[in-house]
């Protein structure tokens, strides 16, 4: 099983984002739907926890939604 794979399949409520190489970046962005950007932005914001930086992320993208409608 791919990393990706797996990590999609797990709880998150626990895991904290460590990015060490390019690849881990990259997985976190597949895991989470995001930018790089956003991901750093997010880890910046709230920290490494990986439900926080979800949570954080689902926020951005609510208001984001809200504003254009």
């Amino acid at each position: 099983m791919s990393l990706l794979r797996h990590m999609r399949e797990i709880d998150i409520s626990n895991i904290k984002i460590v990015l060490h190489n390019p690849a881990s970046v990259i997985a976190w962005c597949e895991v989470l739907n995001c930018t790089e950007k956003e991901l750093l932005g997010a880890i910046a914001a709230v920290g490494n926890s990986a439900k926080e930086v979800d949570e954080y992320l689902e926020r951005k993208k609510s208001d984001s939604d809200k504003k254009t409608e």
